[in-house]
């Protein structure tokens, strides 16, 4: 009799509870909310505490996000305008080449007259002197020290911060040793809801989209050019143009250029965008290749520069 009053058995996952014909499920390594509504006899009532606990911890974390965006907004409010404020349309119908690290990079045929504008390891390249370069990665030191001492007196170099609490996985700021005869940004990293292209680069962080390219497109539009020539962009996972590893977030990056697309056609409808030799890119802007030491579209014919 007392056997059919309360009775106890056990499975994998749960051991379980019947008294009175009610069964009763008690997960054997439950979380702190899931062993708190065990007892709950009914499945339903249980399966929805267990939703709306869930939907909870989202909005927690959305409030964090919004929480360190804003700590970036107030830095970058502090900083941007002694950073950004004086080129605002200073390249008004003049042509910027942006040079990223992809293998498509050591096919670049000079543009003459072009402001050239690189990031990371795009000072590598022999065939061209930067105006400007994008850094914003802290890992590498022996990339930071050679990006240090290139061309000082001629290249004006961006070091972005990346508070390292914004990221859960690696600290990832550049140490403050850098910065000295820099120009500083605060980047909006990729782990903010809030991650976006910016039109007025002189008061809120630069999107990041998984790549610094996008950092300095951002700058790039601000200066306002006649058009835009893209670089070794190759938005794949095919290496560098100095070595084969490639670690890309290419479904992010991607996300990031359509976002170009899209802020170009509303805030800078006048700047064209070209990609040189493109991979991943192909048919997002207009393409041109390099051939027998000059540009020519996919059909042949000549671009002209």
């Amino acid at each position: 009799m007392l056997r059919k009053i309360f009775n106890i058995y056990e499975d994998n996952e749960f051991k379980v509870i019947t008294i009175f014909g009610i069964n009763i499920n008690i997960k054997k390594h439950p979380k702190e909310i899931e062993n708190l509504i065990s007892f709950i006899p009914i499945k339903r009532i249980r399966k929805l505490i267990l939703y709306f606990d869930k939907k909870l911890d989202n909005v927690n974390k959305n409030i964090i996000d919004f929480q360190k965006y804003m700590e970036a907004l107030e830095l970058a409010r502090k900083i941007h305008k002694d950073t950004f404020l004086k080129y605002k349309d200073i390249y008004t119908n003049k042509d910027i080449v942006l040079i990223g690290n992809g293998p498509t990079a050591k096919n670049y045929i000079k543009i003459n007259n072009a402001i050239h504008i690189g990031v990371n390891r795009a000072f590598y390249l022999e065939n061209i002197n930067l105006d400007y370069l994008f850094l914003h990665d802290g890992q590498d030191i022996e990339l930071l020290n050679e990006a240090d001492k290139y061309n000082p007196n001629t290249c004006t170099k961006f070091f972005g911060y990346i508070d390292r609490r914004f990221h859960d996985y690696k600290p990832v700021s550049i140490p403050n040793k850098y910065y000295k005869n820099k120009k500083m940004y605060i980047v909006n990293s990729e782990h903010f809801i809030y991650d976006n292209f910016v039109y007025d680069i002189t008061s809120f962080p630069l999107g990041e989209y998984g790549s610094v390219i996008f950092s300095a497109l951002q700058f790039i539009f601000w200066t306002n050019p006649k058009r835009i020539f893209l670089v070794g962009c190759d938005t794949v996972n095919n290496g560098h143009f100095y070595n084969n590893e490639s670690d890309l977030l290419i479904d992010f990056i991607v996300k990031g250029w359509n976002r170009v697309k899209e802020f170009r056609n509303v805030f800078y409808p006048d700047t064209e965008i070209i990609s040189i030799n493109p991979i991943g890119l192909k048919g997002m802007f207009k393409d041109i290749y390099s051939n027998n030491n000059e540009y020519t579209y996919k059909n042949g014919d000549i671009f002209k520069i």
